[in-house]
């Protein structure tokens, strides 16, 4: 499923980015890539997303959203 059709809280495990490997490059620096598990922080205006990796928090716009496929942990 999409990152952007999931709810506020659940913990999830990325499985693929459908981006440009500059895209994918630029978030694994971030470090959000394959295999990362994250959890939904809050939902935006427009549908973005802020989602944690540990301690860390990165909003991200609706496009992205879509472009992250997850699964549940």
């Amino acid at each position: 499923m999409k990152l952007s059709e999931c709810k506020l809280g659940v913990a999830l495990h990325i499985e693929s980015i459908d981006l440009s490997v500059d895209h994918c490059r630029r978030l694994k620096e971030l470090g959000i890539s394959q295999g990362t598990d994250i959890r939904i922080c809050q939902n935006c205006v427009f549908g973005g997303k802020v989602i944690s990796k540990g301690t860390e928090l990165l909003g991200i716009d609706a496009k992205l959203a879509n472009a992250i496929e997850v699964s549940y942990v």
